[in-house]
């Protein structure tokens, strides 16, 4: 009897540690928002980024830098991409004309949100502007096309990433919290851990505009920071693709440093990277979103 009074004994014991632990490892995973500080550097770093990003709008025959605009990616007016060093093809008038208009009437419905997203990001309005004029032209914001929701064609599978990994990095602001609690249905559960892979955003959520611009914004940050703001074209390519099949294919070709022009040659025709090379061929190449964006409209911050 004694015998079996010690091995209850064991066995209660191993389940209060069991206990324990796992009590210890959900609390370190819990967020006390309380608590939660932006991390002192983060508004620096965001200064630091966007000046970093503002710096390449500033040489080339497009007053961009090769590191963003690439002198040797042409769009085609169909909207199939193609790189033509010699003959560069640009977009038809009738086509940039449509775009612009795009473009004056997001300025119109959403440039107070875009510019409230850039200055607690540090990314440049020009690239809220660029993922939204190539996702959701027309400014629809309860669009739900495939997958994708809302004025950046947000999926359901990272949002919550989104704004979890800005936490742990301390880099989620006072007023994104504010914003996320307002327009969020599950902004409690959202925020109350860092535990990454939960889906808690719904359909509904990301027809927001407040909060679907929110969303671009950060995503973006998370990116620059990752990637570097001197590797856009990598960023842009991760944001379409998804940043870990991005980053396993960017390490598993020797892409992580390349330019946009190598990235586009060695991503088309791929299975499912190919879409990624079309976007960051729309996005940097002559007459492309970004092109448009800063160099026709003039929209430099």
């Amino acid at each position: 009897m004694k015998k079996n009074l010690k091995n209850a004994l064991y066995i209660f014991s191993g389940l209060l540690a069991i206990g324990g632990l796992a009590y210890w490892y959900q609390r370190r995973k819990t967020v006390n928002l309380d608590n939660y500080q932006t991390s002192p550097t983060a508004g620096v770093e965001a200064q630091q980024l966007s000046a970093s990003l503002l710096a390449l709008t500033k040489s080339t025959h497009l007053t961009l830098s090769s590191g963003l605009i690439d002198s040797g990616l042409t769009t085609t007016g169909s909207g199939f991409p193609m790189i033509n060093k010699q003959a560069p093809i640009t977009a038809p008038v009738n086509e940039k004309s449509i775009r612009l208009n795009q473009l004056r009437n997001l300025v119109t419905k959403y440039d107070s949100q875009i510019s409230l997203s850039a200055k607690e990001t540090g990314v440049p309005k020009f690239l809220h502007y660029a993922i939204i004029l190539h996702e959701n032209p027309d400014g629809i914001a309860t669009l739900d096309e495939g997958n994708g929701v809302g004025l950046g064609a947000i999926t359901l599978v990272t949002p919550t990433d989104t704004i979890r990994t800005a936490m742990k990095k301390g880099r989620l602001t006072a007023k994104q919290i504010e914003l996320i609690r307002t327009h969020a249905s599950n902004a409690t559960g959202i925020l109350a851990s860092s535990d990454l892979g939960a889906k808690l955003i719904s359909k509904a959520d990301l027809k927001k505009p407040e909060l679907n611009i929110t969303l671009i914004g950060i995503q973006l940050q998370n990116l620059l920071y990752q990637f570097g703001a001197d590797r856009l074209p990598q960023v842009l390519f991760a944001y379409n693709r998804g940043v870990t099949s991005a980053k396993t294919f960017f390490s598993t070709n020797n892409l992580q440093k390349v330019d946009a022009t190598t990235l586009v040659e060695k991503s088309k025709g791929l299975p499912y990277f190919n879409t990624g090379s079309n976007y960051v061929l729309n996005q940097l190449g002559i007459d492309g979103m970004l092109d448009l964006i800063v160099n026709d409209t003039g929209i430099k911050e």
